[in-house]
């Protein structure tokens, strides 16, 4: 049926005041955006509004509204889903219900539906009418999926990214924990790219990227995953290995097909290839330590000459002695307590007012002095230790600030990482309120930041937990924003305060299209949830001016601050 026609009959004439309200009804109707849509479950007719049949592009003499002419516009990959979640509702007495699909519009293209239903049910609990709106969502859909691109390709080549080949090496990690065939992670490095970038400048080495990219995608399977992890290196994902003879065979291709140069704008370019292989289960369970010791191997294939490969076994002996001596000085720098915090100051772009600090974990060896945190964080993850260490910051800082505000020092809000094993913790809320209570830190003193990858592994858990932190008193952000590609809607359910955008983003600006995209999106997004946006890894007033002109007006970064000792912001703070 359409607009000439409802399922309500009318045997009486209206009143003054029901034939006002009927025009109302109608006037809102009418001036919709959504199409409008009821099903009679007693007589199984239905009605849509003009609305709807415009949004499909039929005029109303072209349409007969009914279940199956619905049925028929809905994409073959949808039609389970929205008639179950339909139907579902029905016979489960489910008084409302929403589901996402494509309909096929007129002229043939499919655009994204967003279905919202309220069911009306007599006393006996039998269902009367189904109602509901339709919303075109084809415009946000294709936003989201233009983001998700953004956010999990390169841009110079279109090949997937680290954040992309991390996912689907973790997947295949799982797939495969149970399978006795293994799998291989190769790290590729172009012998010599750096002389040609600098000699001939990056237009031609980007040149040099893209056809190298081209040609090593040539040679691999459909199913093998290949993606630039940033400058000349390139990591492939093999799966399905029952020989190691296969994975020789396959790099010996790769090596022979770099024997032919590249033709670039008149010359012919040579390059070659250094690859680490490593592989799974015999060299590492785990993404991260894969790509760690086939880092290890390429670099062995470098030393000895270039353009072959090496497999990780070879490297086992010195490395395996190596991460010895680093854990059982890890375990002594925890109980001696040789980590010390530091502390990052964040900014209001408009004033220059400091509004608040990140906690920043540093090791001080005895011997060797500072070591970076990109070799030891990751293995404390490793080693079961990384919630000790999340645990030690808190209490570092939850100490620090009653200090300084016992001192008539009104230190800002610190914000404390939490890693995914710590945010993992069922009763990690009431550790944290034991911690405060015992420093008597006031919770409002403290915010904690977690990583958008950490949130992603389980969702319906952490928002769960974070709930509880928030309950607290205690600020919540997502860190690293950008690069997990979270679901949208996951994030609207986050109880959060504030989104923090990747400094891999902020890095290129304002000379990268495609981190000046993505920023923009991440802090429109940020606005339309009403959420604070604060940048991370600013270090030029370029960036300073394009985060103002785009709405976002908080930052950290070397610009303002490096992260400084205790004793340093001390000095900063008692001259705020």
């Amino acid at each position: 049926m359409n607009d000439n026609h409802s399922s309500i009959s009318q045997t009486q004439p209206l009143t003054p005041e029901e034939a006002q309200e009927f025009r109302r009804l109608k006037f809102a109707i009418s001036s919709s955006e959504d199409g409008i849509w009821e099903f009679n479950v007693q007589n199984n007719t239905t009605y849509v509004s003009k609305r709807w049949l415009e949004i499909i592009g039929y005029d109303e003499n072209e349409y007969e509204s009914s279940i199956e002419a619905w049925k028929d516009l809905l994409h073959p990959d949808d039609v389970e889903q929205a008639m179950g979640v339909l139907f579902n509702s029905i016979a489960n007495k489910i008084e409302s219900a929403h589901v996402r699909y494509r309909v096929r519009h007129k002229d043939g293209h499919w655009i994204w539906i967003h279905d919202r239903a309220k069911i009306l049910f007599d006393e006996a609990g039998e269902p009367l009418i189904v109602a509901g709106f339709r919303t075109d969502v084809t415009e946000l859909v294709t936003a989201q999926e233009q983001l998700l691109y953004l956010a999990t390709h390169d841009s110079l080549t279109a090949l997937p990214n680290r954040t992309l080949f991390l996912d689907h090496l973790q997947n295949t990690l799982k797939k495969n924990y149970f399978s006795d065939e293994k799998i291989a992670v190769l790290f590729i490095d172009l012998d010599h790219f750096k002389q040609i970038n600098d000699s001939l400048g990056h237009p031609v080495g980007d040149k040099l990227l893209v056809l190298a990219s081209q040609r090593l995608k040539s040679i691999l399977r459909e199913s093998d995953t290949i993606a630039r992890m940033g400058g000349d290196e390139f990591n492939i994902l093999i799966g399905s290995i029952n020989h190691v003879d296969d994975l020789i065979d396959i790099c010996e291709k790769l090596i022979h097909a770099f024997r032919e140069p590249f033709a670039i704008d008149g010359r012919l370019l040579h390059t070659s290839l250094s690859i680490g292989i490593a592989l799974s289960p015999d060299d590492g369970m785990s993404a991260e330590t894969l790509l760690k010791n086939a880092d290890t191997a390429m670099y062995r294939a470098k030393n000895e000459g270039r353009n072959t490969y090496r497999f990780y076994a070879n490297e086992m002996g010195d490395k395996a002695f190596e991460r010895v001596v680093m854990e059982n000085a890890l375990r002594i720098a925890l109980k001696e307590n040789q980590l010390q915090v530091y502390y990052q100051p964040q900014v209001d772009l408009v004033n220059g007012e400091l509004i608040g600090l990140e906690a920043l974990v540093r090791w001080m060896h005895p011997t060797i002095g500072m070591v970076s945190p990109i070799n030891f964080i990751p293995l404390c993850e490793e080693m079961g230790l990384i919630s000790e260490v999340d645990f030690f910051v808190l209490e570092s800082v939850a100490n620090q600030q009653v200090k300084w505000h016992n001192q008539g020092i009104n230190a800002p809000k610190v914000a404390v990482n939490f890693s995914a094993k710590t945010l993992g913790n069922p009763l990690i809320a009431k550790e944290v309120a034991s911690i405060l209570n015992f420093y008597g830190c006031v919770h409002e003193w403290i915010a904690i930041e977690v990583t958008e990858s950490h949130i992603m592994k389980n969702p319906e858990e952490v928002i769960y937990i974070l709930k509880e932190l928030k309950d607290l008193g205690l600020e919540i952000s997502i860190d690293d924003f950008g690069t997990g590609y979270s679901s949208l809607s996951y994030l609207k359910r986050l109880p959060i305060h504030k989104l923090k955008i990747d400094q891999s983003f902020i890095r290129e600006i304002p000379y990268d299209e495609d981190d000046i995209a993505i920023t923009k999106t991440i802090i429109g997004l940020a606005h339309n949830l009403k959420l604070d946006v604060i940048a991370e890894g600013v270090e030029t007033a370029e960036q300073q001016t394009f985060l103002l002109e785009n709405g976002c007006q908080l930052a950290q970064g070397y610009l303002f601050s490096k992260p400084l000792d205790t004793e340093a912001v001390t000095g900063v703070l008692r001259n705020l």
